[in-house]
């Protein structure tokens, strides 16, 4: 931070680039003016059950030194998994505004309910005088599962506990539903 003292510890890092040096760039690990960075993306409920509907939630920091007046937040389901964001794949986008410097927000999007399966999600805040790109894009992958079995539907049906005969001891399990677990 130019505003620091140079003689501070703390005032100094190594680059976040992919080439660990910034040379005529600006520096990676000053901070910038402006810079909102999409920090995490969840799911209610957890874990994400198949057939119940889910709602992500989508958390934004501004991590620039002036509030950021005019953004938005884009979600996508990434149905080919190739970590692309495509418009087909476009779940929602909100716009938002006002985001004071130091301040975070969390967005929901409703995702409606999905199969048994993986989830890639990808989201993208979009902030026209963004100076660090690098981190507006998360990408978050789900495992889907298969509902719980209904109370009842698996029983311990038989227990043999130290057989006199000899013979070893063993537990008989029952599926007492339709479903294979």
């Amino acid at each position: 931070d130019y505003d620091s003292l140079s003689h501070n510890p703390n005032n100094w890092g190594t680059a976040v680039t992919p080439d660990r040096a910034t040379p005529g760039k600006i520096n990676s690990i000053s901070p910038k003016d402006f810079d909102l960075a999409l920090s995490d993306i969840s799911i209610t409920p957890s874990p994400p059950i198949e057939g119940i509907t889910l709602t992500a939630q989508v958390k934004v920091n501004n991590l620039g030194n002036n509030a950021a007046n005019t953004y938005s937040i884009s979600l996508y389901n990434d149905l080919n998994f190739d970590a692309i964001p495509q418009p087909g794949e476009l779940i929602n986008t909100v716009n938002l505004s006002n985001l004071a410097s130091g301040d975070s927000i969390i967005q929901n999007f409703n995702l409606g309910a999905f199969s048994q399966g993986d989830l890639q999600l990808i989201g993208v805040v979009n902030f026209g005088l963004d100076e660090d790109e690098s981190n507006n894009e998360l990408i978050k992958e789900f495992e889907i599962l298969p509902p719980p079995p209904p109370f009842n539907a698996v029983i311990i049906n038989e227990i043999m506990y130290a057989p006199s005969t000899g013979e070893p001891e063993w537990v008989e399990i029952y599926n007492n539903s339709d479903q294979t677990y």
